[in-house]
């Protein structure tokens, strides 16, 4: 047997879809029901909830029901389904009074909270004339405001229900927002990796973040900062850095796999004495990062050296990173350095001078390039061995 009056709630609470109740509608034509409507709706196959409210409500008249009901029935006959429902052990008093309290959060500013529901509660159970089913649903609606934040099932009232809606709508913004930030910043920072093809920095990252470390700190600050083209750096000094810095550099796309696997054996023993970044890698984090460290700004990093790599190749990669390098405190390129140090240009300078401006560029602002015999000489050793 149908309940006309409960389809009827549940179908007004949005709780049957368009397909349930073309099924309902077939079983009424089974049980003798009949009407125009009625055969309408048994007769359309997975139809849209939207597409079928005009029918379904022609096809609960039929049934002899009043549409458009009222909140309060459609609360009301749930309550007596639900009554039913738990005495039968079917659904938890708790969980019932969830279901009915929601059936109401659209009518939050008419309903006097717990106190009406449990009322509707008693007067379900009455009408129902289920033995003992009162004292069950009453005690549950009544309990259900002191448990509902404990539980997480449903906040106190619709109020809460509507803030909370509001925050979780809040959140996703911000979330979307955030990504479309991210996603924004990132396309700029391929899109000056296109213009670097052509266009000579005129500044990076590393140079601002210097700059505002000396005006908070309140010290003096010079930079030393001039371009030339790859012709005028001696070929000594771009051999000592590729030497120094990334050996494979000509072979790899952007990322050492070789010298990757070898720093985590050594982090997994605890004896880490070198990094594996890249010259690419160091590129772009000078250009776009500075010199801090985090997971965000090495995600971001990995993402863009590939860019780097496809846009500029090794020729430009590399005269971009020897002009903007940091090699002391203010100074910055090839040129600079070669001046401040040796006092001579870029072009003129020789290979043992080379080999102790490469080495220097690990710590730049605690190295000097008289101070570095070893490892200037392990610098002159790897590039005979590859053949410079």
């Amino acid at each position: 047997m149908l309940d006309a009056k409960l389809i009827s709630a549940r179908w007004y609470l949005g709780e049957l879809s368009g397909k349930e109740m073309t099924e309902i509608a077939c079983q009424a034509l089974e049980l003798g029901h009949g009407g125009k409507n009625l055969r309408r709706l048994a007769g359309l196959t997975n139809p849209a909830r939207r597409d079928i409210t005009e029918i379904a409500d022609g096809a609960l008249r039929e049934f002899g029901v009043v549409v458009p009901i009222t909140k309060h029935d459609a609360a009301l006959w749930m309550a007596r389904w639900v009554a039913k429902e738990i005495v039968e052990g079917r659904i938890q008093p708790y969980a019932g009074a969830c279901r009915i309290w929601l059936s109401y959060s659209g009518e939050a500013s008419e309903l006097k909270h717990w106190v009406d529901l449990a009322t509707d509660f008693e007067v379900a159970a009455e009408t129902s004339g289920i033995e003992n089913a009162e004292q069950q649903i009453v005690q549950a609606a009544r309990s259900l405001r002191n448990d509902a934040d404990a539980a997480g099932e449903c906040p106190n009232t619709p109020a809460e229900m509507q803030l909370s809606r509001r925050r979780t709508s809040l959140l996703r913004s911000i979330l979307r927002w955030l990504v479309i930030a991210i996603a924004l910043l990132w396309s700029l920072a391929a899109l000056l990796l296109v213009a670097a093809r052509w266009i000579d920095p005129p500044t990076t990252a590393v140079h601002i973040q210097r700059r505002l470390q000396s005006w908070i700190h309140g010290t003096p600050y010079h930079e030393r900062y001039k371009f030339i083209p790859l012709t005028q750096i001696s070929p000594d000094l771009q051999h000592a850095v590729v030497a120094a810095e990334d050996s494979r550099f000509y072979q790899h796309h952007g990322f050492d796999w070789h010298e990757i696997q070898i720093a985590a054996q050594d982090d997994l023993d605890g004896d880490r004495t070198r990094g594996a970044s890249t010259i690419t890698q160091q590129l772009v984090k000078n250009l776009f990062f500075g010199t801090g460290r985090s997971f965000l700004r090495k995600g971001a990093e990995v993402t863009l050296v590939p860019v780097a790599e496809f846009v500029l190749g090794k020729r430009r990669i590399l005269e971009i990173y020897l002009n903007v390098v940091e090699w002391g405190s203010g100074i910055y390129g090839a040129d600079s350095a070669c001046r401040y140090y040796d006092e001579t240009s870029a072009r003129n300078i020789d290979r043992q001078q080379a080999a102790r401006l490469a080495a220097i560029l690990p710590a730049p602002l605690k190295r000097r390039p008289a101070r570095m015999n070893n490892y200037s000489a392990i610098i002159l050793k790897r590039m005979a061995q590859m053949g410079w």
